[in-house]
């Protein structure tokens, strides 16, 4: 009991100490962002990303590992500290179809998708529709060929179908949660309002999420109506230890830069 309490510590002790370093392979000052972490006890993985201090990733930061420092009951500890290249991602990504999310994001949304597939090498993709009803259109076993198929033939709802949010969030929990591997990722593409009412809610798929150790990334579909429910998308992004970027119409690059975003340490 008492090693599972100082590796806790250790986890507080990375967030508080190392979190605000300068690299000397990078003339920028950046925070270090805990994703997730998983424990092997003796040993314990932690998976970080840097992020310039507005929280937004930085995705070209050359690292230095030696600028780490963790402190266990006020003792510097040996670590070592690697960006991972051989470890399995699973992307669950959700969605949204409903009639508000617009055509021209959702077929921007769809290119982007098959680009990742593209890039996925040994990393999995399970993909979720989110409308009125939730359907699982990818569970990770199709062949590249049959994953761009699916996307293709995806079609976005009528105008008036409403969008049951917080039960697609919940049913990508199920599905991560089944998964296998090194690192599972929540991953939703929506103007985050949700229509539908449902036996979900937030706090209870906020806490959900934590506990299972899952980080959720957003890529907000940007419109002068949803302004709030964008806010809350972007704070509940960031309760799980994900990033958030908002995209417009004609904006691909934003899309493609939360979707592929992978540059990821372990500790």
């Amino acid at each position: 009991m008492r090693k599972h309490y100082g590796m806790l510590i250790l986890i507080i002790a990375l967030l508080i100490i190392g979190t605000s370093i300068g690299s000397s392979a990078d003339s920028r000052t950046c925070e270090l962002k805990l994703e997730q972490y998983h424990a092997n006890m003796p040993m314990i993985d932690l998976f970080f990303y840097p992020t310039d201090f507005s929280g937004a990733p930085i995705l070209d930061f050359v690292f230095d590992a030696s600028e780490v420092e963790a402190y266990l009951d006020d003792q510097l500890l040996d670590v070592d500290v690697f960006e991972c290249q051989d470890f399995v991602t699973t992307y669950v990504v959700v969605l949204d179809i409903s009639g508000s999310v617009g055509k021209k994001y959702f077929e921007n949304a769809k290119e982007a998708l098959q680009r990742l597939v593209n890039k996925l090498d040994n990393n999995k993709l399970m993909l979720l529709t989110m409308g009125e009803d939730i359907i699982t259109r990818l569970d990770g076993s199709e062949s590249i060929e049959d994953a761009h198929t699916i996307i293709s033939g995806l079609e976005l709802g009528t105008s008036n179908e409403k969008t049951n949010y917080y039960e697609g969030l919940n049913k990508a929990i199920d599905l991560a949660e089944k998964m296998s591997g090194d690192r599972s990722v929540v991953v939703t593409i929506s103007d985050g309002l949700n229509t539908k009412e449902s036996s979900y809610n937030r706090q209870d798929t906020l806490e959900r999420m934590k506990n299972a150790k899952l980080s959720m990334h957003a890529i907000g579909i940007g419109r002068k109506d949803n302004a709030v429910a964008l806010d809350d998308l972007k704070r509940f992004a960031e309760a799980t230890n994900g990033f958030y970027t908002c995209i417009q119409a004609e904006d691909k690059e934003s899309i493609d830069y939360g979707l592929l975003f992978k540059t990821k340490y372990k500790i």
